[in-house]
């Protein structure tokens, strides 16, 4: 009888055990469209193809359920090559101190890239983290944590990247905040570093995206694919979910037409004398945008004016001031928006 109770004891546990192994190592998956076209890498979320391309969205957490959890969204794509990321991130708390190449990104806002450049996360991975700033950490770990490779200066410079907030945010930005973070990645470098299999119809990489802010004064650390560990910790291969290549994106150019989120942005992007400034508006609105320097002073109120949904352009002649960071920023109703550009003489 004893022994017959056992066994009940042992299957009942293994009920409820089992589903539970399956949930902690489950994987998502995503698959991935082909570009027929490169993307401007400007940081506008709201742009052709990436307006015809299904986002992704950071729902899960590490440590206890933090007490400011920002939706983080985030965009993929590739052609022949390179992979093209874009993260929008609906942010409070927000900061970036960190200034130099493969400095502690992770402490500021930060977004992070974590890939195989093939299926087997035994030989290794990618993690690119990058705060709002545009500030990077960029390394090949062979083992997490372990046979570390930093990637070249040089290779990293080969990293197209476009932000919309100033590469210093200090102090911390505890208003609701939304920031663009986007970048294109060739595959070449890649290949210095860790077998690359080019991505192509039916290719799969595994990967993770995970969103953190180690030093503000609300830290948390989100996920993309679950991780179950006790603690905080991204760097676990054997969780990375699976990017699957597949193939063209239907572009469908009416969808420019409608703008569903208030962007900033400018071009040319750094500028000699004039710069465009682009803004677009999902509903009509009174905007205020106004122009400063790196050191927050005023330099040119370029709007203060009703203004209906759509896209936007305003040219600003900065022929009087000297080269340097400028700050743009929006203020539509109680939405901000802020652009850094720089003029080169």
């Amino acid at each position: 009888m004893q022994k017959r109770l056992f066994l009940v004891s042992v299957c009942w546990s293994l009920v409820f055990f089992l589903p539970a192994i399956g949930r902690s190592m489950a994987k998502s998956h995503l698959l991935i469209p082909r570009l027929e076209s490169a993307i401007e890498i400007n940081a506008v979320w709201e742009k052709s193809p990436w307006c015809d391309i299904d986002a992704i969205e950071l729902t899960n957490h590490m440590g206890d359920y933090p007490d400011h959890f920002p939706r983080v969204l985030v965009k993929i794509a590739y052609d022949a090559e390179a992979i093209y990321v874009i993260y929008r991130v609906a942010d409070r708390y927000v900061l970036a101190v960190t200034q130099e190449y493969q400095g502690s990104v992770y402490t500021d806002s930060c977004v992070e890239f974590f890939f195989t450049p093939h299926e087997d996360v035994s030989l290794g991975y990618f993690n690119l983290e990058m705060n709002c700033g545009g500030t990077a950490l960029f390394n090949f770990q062979k083992r997490p944590r372990a046979d570390v490779v930093q990637i070249a200066r040089s290779d990293f410079a080969q990293i197209d990247v476009a932000h919309s907030m100033p590469r210093i945010v200090s102090p911390e930005i505890q208003d609701s905040t939304t920031w663009v973070l986007e970048y294109r990645i060739p595959y070449a470098f890649l290949t210095k570093y860790s077998t690359v299999v080019i991505p192509a119809p039916g290719v799969k990489w595994r990967a993770n995206f995970y969103k953190c802010a180690d030093n503000s004064s609300h830290p948390h650390w989100l996920t993309w694919s679950p991780v179950d560990y006790a603690r905080p910790n991204f760097h676990l291969p054997d969780y990375f979910g699976v990017l699957e290549f597949g193939a063209s994106v239907h572009v469908d150019k009416r969808r420019e037409k409608t703008p569903h989120d208030y962007a900033l942005s400018s071009h040319p992007n750094p500028f000699n004398q004039q710069s465009t400034i682009q803004f677009t508006l999902p509903v009509a609105a009174h905007v205020e945008l106004t122009v400063y320097d790196i050191h927050g002073q005023e330099v040119a109120i370029l709007l203060n004016d009703d203004v209906q949904a759509g896209r936007h352009a305003i040219s600003w002649d900065a022929a009087d001031l000297p080269s340097g960071v400028y700050i743009g920023k929006m203020r539509a109703g109680d939405v901000v928006r802020q652009h850094k550009f720089t003029c080169i003489r």
